[in-house]
């Protein structure tokens, strides 16, 4: 090898990180883009729903549209959508959260508009207390369907959704807490988390498992001290690694679009015109398939450079051996 060998491997290394980051700004605009029209897709849906009176289909949907594109008109249906279907709380909430957003865009009308339904919903509102006895117990856990409570919240009226409620607690070496109650109407209800038993001793020891061997403390040989005169071979073999990686990256991100275009553009099943929704999944498709184009291409390419570069790397007696032993299932599975 030359001297200018590790120059070479390092520009090599840049031009295969700014092909990847090409790459991604390219995936990240279209997936802005399908987010997008996802959002209007669901939230449609679950306006035409809601307007069924199928609130357990509607609420969902319009969650999932404010998820991809949070809108302050998305977030004003999904609180009415809490509302009819009971579920006061969770309206609150978001009536709540619509009014500031609407503040932030000097939209003064939604900002009224999201304030006087939650004050008309706070006096309705079921409230849960969680009491603690021991909140000094170490490594104490509160939780409340599912959600942490910190120690600020003991003892606070928190609103919360008509129907069962679990609280749970515990901490190492205590015997564990869990209660279900239901709330009904405007009450407020209160869960005492007493102070965590002690698991006995005898238990603790018996559950315990044994230590695990020893044997990993004994001195790592030390290192052959001719595998560190590689020079530019070394690092001509990481860059072509590190190409081959992000390669793969590519050419996984190529096949996932590649299959959602071709899902798309069954699902719009346009075979001369096409219109409304079925116009939006035929345009998804479109940019989908460009998306995995650029991705196979670039993948390919960094791909081989890195092929080409370790094979070149590598000592005359060796060169036979490609790439490392199961790199490929590396990728496949971490993907």
């Amino acid at each position: 090898m030359s001297d200018t060998d590790p120059t070479r491997a390092r520009r090599w290394l840049r031009r295969a990180l700014l092909l990847l980051g090409v790459l991604l700004l390219v995936t990240e605009a279209n997936a802005e883009a399908y987010d997008s029209a996802g959002a209007e897709v669901l939230f449609r849906e679950g306006k035409q729903l809601m307007d069924q009176k199928d609130y357990a289909a509607a609420c969902p949907k319009l969650a999932e549209s404010y998820r991809l594109d949070p809108a302050t008109g998305s977030l004003l249906a999904l609180a009415l959508c809490y509302e009819r279907s009971g579920k006061l709380a969770s309206a609150w909430v978001a009536y709540t959260d619509a009014a500031a957003r609407a503040k932030r865009e000097g939209q003064a009308d939604r900002e009224r508009g999201a304030e006087a339904r939650a004050r008309e919903l706070e006096p309705r509102l079921a409230k849960l207390i969680v009491e603690v006895e021991a909140p000094d117990t170490a490594g104490l856990e509160v939780i409340r369907d599912g959600v942490h409570l910190g120690p600020a919240a003991f003892g606070t009226a928190i609103p919360v959704d008509v129907g069962e409620h679990v609280v749970e607690a515990r901490a190492p070496g205590r015997d564990p807490f869990r209660e279900v109650v239901e709330a009904k109407g405007s009450e407020a209800l209160t869960v005492v988390v007493p102070e965590l038993a002690r698991v006995p001793a005898s238990v603790s020891t018996a559950s315990s498992p044994a230590p695990a061997a020893t044997a990993a403390s004994e001195p790592a040989p030390a290192d052959d001290p001719d595998s560190s005169d590689t020079g530019g071979d070394s690092t001509l073999s990481t860059a072509g690694i590190a190409a081959m990686a992000v390669g793969a990256v590519g050419l996984v991100i190529g096949s996932y679009y590649g299959l959602r275009a071709l899902s798309l553009k069954k699902e719009a099943d346009c075979p001369a015109s096409c219109e409304g929704d079925a116009y939006n999944k035929q345009q998804q498709a479109y940019d989908a398939g460009n998306v995995s184009t650029i991705a196979f291409v670039a993948g390919g390419v960094l791909a081989a450079t890195g092929a080409t570069l370790y094979v070149v790397s590598a000592p005359d007696d060796t060169a036979a051996s490609s790439a490392p032993a199961g790199y490929g299932v590396v990728v496949s599975g971490r993907f």
